[in-house]
């Protein structure tokens, strides 16, 4: 990146930037030439150096994004899993408080959608266990609103959130509601069949 031969007075030594390595692993080869820390944080920003991250830099970025995500993401996954007792005992799936639930259950399948696409973009593999998903796909099918079920089940399977039965639930609410499968979802049985094998 730059070859620095006699910086700041009379000292005179060589150096070249590396930036495929890490900040802290240039600073060390600089101050090895020669220079010193305070001549590095001048250089540095005189021409705005962009170095490797460390891996460890790395996962404290992740976990920074991830974190309010997965918090509100968690946090909603209790809510629906105690709303869910609420409305299963009261035998209550239509009405008001119903509706509310199935509100909180698309919210947290949106945060879950968020925190996957953070998780697939660092590397790391997001949950396979939804409660959202199965909650959502279990209200609608007490409604007797099958097609609406097998489409959660479909989302659900299509984001990877496999757990919870979801695959059974996926073929019984397809079967229930009389609906013939998009091409898709003949596609998404094959291969969750294909897998089972």
């Amino acid at each position: 990146m730059g070859l620095f031969k006699k910086l700041f007075g009379k000292k005179t030594f060589d150096f070249t930037v590396d930036t495929s390595l890490t900040e802290y692993e240039n600073l060390l080869n600089f101050i090895d030439a020669g220079g010193s820390s305070e001549q590095w944080e001048y250089l540095k920003v005189v021409n705005n150096w962009k170095f490797a991250k460390w891996e460890f830099e790395e996962f404290e970025r992740y976990l920074e994004i991830l974190k309010p995500v997965s918090d509100a993401y968690y946090a909603g996954m209790k809510k629906i899993q105690s709303g869910w007792s609420i409305l299963y005992n009261s035998k209550s799936f239509t009405g008001p408080a119903a509706d509310q639930y199935i509100v909180e259950c698309y919210e947290n399948i949106a945060l879950y959608k968020l925190m996957s696409s953070i998780e697939i973009k660092h590397g790391k593999k997001p949950p396979e266990n939804v409660p959202a998903y199965k909650r959502l796909a279990m209200i609608y099918e007490k409604r007797g609103q099958f097609k609406q079920s097998a489409n959660i089940c479909t989302e659900a399977l299509l984001n990877g959130a496999y757990g919870d039965g979801m695959t059974n639930r996926f073929i019984r609410m397809l079967k229930k509601s009389g609906k013939e499968p998009s091409h898709e979802e003949r596609e998404l049985i094959y291969k969750l069949t294909e897998n089972n094998k």
